[in-house]
């Protein structure tokens, strides 16, 4: 293993602990590596970025937190986050679609 495999490692497991302090469950972490196929370990520093950096929006949207996430996501993958549980909200022209959860 390389040096910066390991550097990888470390950060994505600072970036999870950083993720659950914020209130992100490990389950929502887990659902959102299947939902983006964040198989490896640089894909899912990526991911856990995208969901902190969404959770801080968030938080700062009208000084609180709507307890909502949104996502846009593209026709190929909405059956996967319905059947994560998220629900459609708008489709976009471009063919995007807009879903909550």
């Amino acid at each position: 293993m390389s040096e910066g495999d390991v550097q990888n490692i470390v950060k994505k497991q600072v970036l999870i602990e950083l993720a659950k302090n914020m209130g992100i469950t490990e389950q929502q972490i887990t659902t959102m590596f299947a939902l983006k196929k964040a198989k490896t370990t640089s894909k899912q520093i990526k991911t856990l970025r995208s969901l902190i950096a969404q959770k801080r929006r968030r938080t700062q949207t009208n000084s609180g937190d709507c307890n909502e996430t949104f996502e846009q996501i593209t026709e190929a993958q909405l059956l996967s986050y319905l059947q994560a549980g998220w629900q459609i909200v708008k489709e976009l022209q471009s063919g995007d679609i807009i879903v909550k959860r």
